[in-house]
């Protein structure tokens, strides 16, 4: 009998390794599937991907957060897991704060990233960074192949809205609460950011910009670690994708008639910002890490002076 239970619980063991990158490799499959299901539909029905962006990102980002909130309530009952990794709780105000300082602290870091990647760039010119720095930027500009008059303004403003507020939706429950989320269940805190940071920039393609997503991928992952609730990773995405590059599109395609000097003080005006709040952002991550260490130190000690459940059964 003994031997059977040892069996079991190496089973067991094996088991709750593996269940993390099965659940993660599942809802991130459900996320590009939809992405290559919604772009079929666009080729087939005839409908410019190149034109239509905003019709695109809306479509893959809102059945996306469906098929993958679907997911989490049917793992949850198939694996027999109540906790489907997505956290949510009432927010407070003080956190609130604290995750737009690291929302615009981690822009500034990109920032220091980007101004050194095409400071390579510049030098070496025709080397590998100069040719990655070029796709890159034609990778992040929507009118690199399309003419900005020729798109509608209703795509345009879909396609804000879906950068903006529905894609970091979508991407918050896939990378933290659904993939962060099943790591942490398993594996130590430190090495589950790691891992679900690595995917994140993975999954964003370009070298120049899996570097950054990977950074991205370490912070919003600590912000989601230390916090337990997406809302906090979800507000910190929506500014990076706002002020990293929407608002200086929104500000050239033809919505507001202003001058290139004008559009020039609006957005350098967060670049500052974003500067001046790095050193804040390492502050507060660092204040959040002790605070999620010395709650978890409370736990284990409260754990230990309650009677084991093994205890329990064998008397």
């Amino acid at each position: 009998m003994s031997d059977n239970k040892t069996e079991q619980k190496t089973r067991g063991k094996v088991g709750d390794y593996i269940f993390p990158w099965v659940s993660s490799f599942s809802a991130l499959s459900i996320f590009m599937g939809i992405q290559f299901v919604v772009l079929a539909f666009m080729q087939i029905t005839k409908i410019s991907y190149t034109k239509f962006q905003g019709v695109y990102a809306t479509l893959y980002a809102l059945l996306g957060i469906f098929g993958l909130l679907f997911f989490s309530f049917f793992s949850r009952f198939f694996f027999s897991d109540r906790n489907s990794g997505i956290h949510y709780s009432k927010p407070q105000r003080l956190n609130i704060f604290i995750a737009i300082i690291i929302g615009f602290g981690l822009l500034g870091m990109v920032n220091i990233y980007m101004y050194i990647a095409n400071s390579i760039a510049d030098m070496m010119k025709e080397g590998v960074v100069a040719e990655e720095m070029e796709k890159y930027s034609e990778s992040v500009d929507r009118y690199s192949n399309i003419e900005v008059e020729t798109v509608p303004m209703a795509d345009k403003l879909l396609y804000y809205v879906a950068t903006v507020l529905l894609v970091p939706l979508g991407e918050e429950i896939l990378f933290r609460g659904l993939t962060l989320g099943a790591f942490l269940k398993r594996y130590p805190a430190w090495l589950s950011i790691i891992i679900s940071a690595l995917i994140f920039g993975v999954c964003h393609g370009l070298s120049i910009h899996i570097g950054y997503a990977f950074m991205s991928g370490i912070i919003i992952g600590c912000v989601y670690c230390f916090t337990k609730n997406i809302l906090y990773t979800y507000i910190i995405h929506m500014l990076f994708n706002f002020f990293g590059g929407t608002l200086g599109m929104i500000l050239t395609d033809g919505w507001f008639n202003i001058s290139e000097n004008v559009q020039y003080k609006i957005t350098a005006t967060p670049y500052l910002i974003e500067i001046f709040m790095i050193v804040p952002t390492i502050i507060l991550l660092i204040s959040l890490g002790l605070r999620y260490r010395h709650e978890n130190k409370m736990g284990l000690e409260k754990k230990k002076e309650e009677p084991s459940q093994e205890i329990i059964e064998e008397a």
